[in-house]
């Protein structure tokens, strides 16, 4: 597994992650988000209501949730709930701080939307969103080298570069990667109210990890996403950061058997 000291050789920092259940339209969703609020109340302030008229969209929220500290917001919608989360201090170079974050709000997350669901949803998926810095050479350089290597002399000179990949897990889950460069600049404002381009300050790779049971939701007409997807989809997500990102980075190497 890999751990700590790894992650900070690689200079891996975990920016964002966002859990997204779909389900069936909720319907009654204030009687029945009042009869399990209490749920929610060990990692979350007090929930809003939004005053929002049954005809509006199913995906516009209606019940918006903010973590204590205020990392996280949960938005839960007619047909979908979505959980983000935005990592500092000590959890961005140390995956698991954020998996067991993760691990703990999710669990009360999924009580109280298959208590509204009546544990009825139809899949679940969560991104990762990491940056990976301290490589040898700009992002595009390192992504020209092992994804394509010789073979980039023939596409011209690139700016960026973005690629995706797309597995099929246990015929159940989707495992998707995408890599690109980033690149953050420097800028200033003039007086006539543009913002110019000074220079560049970091040029590094993001990667993209986005798990989720939706190939077996489209495949089986029967099938219901529960928790112990989103379980699996938690522990795949760490097994790409812990033992694959890094050879998929520096080596355009990547397989997912187990």
């Amino acid at each position: 597994m890999l751990g700590k000291a790894r992650l900070e050789e690689m200079k891996m920092i975990i920016k964002q992650t966002n859990l997204n259940l779909v389900y069936p339209r909720i319907m009654e969703y204030r009687k029945k988000f009042a009869n399990s609020e209490e749920v929610l109340q060990r990692y979350f302030l007090p929930s809003t209501i939004l005053p929002i008229p049954d005809q509006v969209q199913n995906e516009v929220p209606r019940i918006i949730a903010q973590t204590k500290n205020g990392h996280s917001v949960l938005n839960i919608a007619l047909t979908v709930s979505s959980f983000t989360t935005n990592y500092n201090g000590s959890f961005v170079s140390d995956w698991n701080k954020c998996k067991d974050y993760l691990a703990q709000r999710c669990s009360d997350i999924y009580s109280i939307i298959d208590n509204m669901t009546e544990n009825n949803n139809t899949f679940v998926g969560l991104i990762t969103n990491v940056e990976i810095d301290d490589l040898d050479g700009t992002g595009l350089e390192v992504l020209k080298k092992s994804l394509f290597g010789e073979k980039v002399i023939k596409m011209g000179e690139l700016y960026d570069l973005s690629c995706k990949l797309t597995y099929i897990y246990k015929k159940q889950y989707y495992i998707n990667i995408t890599l690109q460069n980033l690149r953050e600049f420097s800028a200033q404002q003039y007086s006539n109210g543009r913002t110019y381009i000074t220079g560049e300050r970091k040029h590094t790779v993001s990667a993209s990890i986005d798990i989720n049971d939706r190939y077996a939701a489209n495949n089986d007409i029967n099938y219901k996403s529960k928790k112990e997807a989103f379980d699996e989809i938690l522990n795949i997500t760490s097994n790409i950061i812990d033992n694959k990102l890094e050879n998929l980075v520096r080596k355009g190497e990547f397989v997912y058997d187990e």
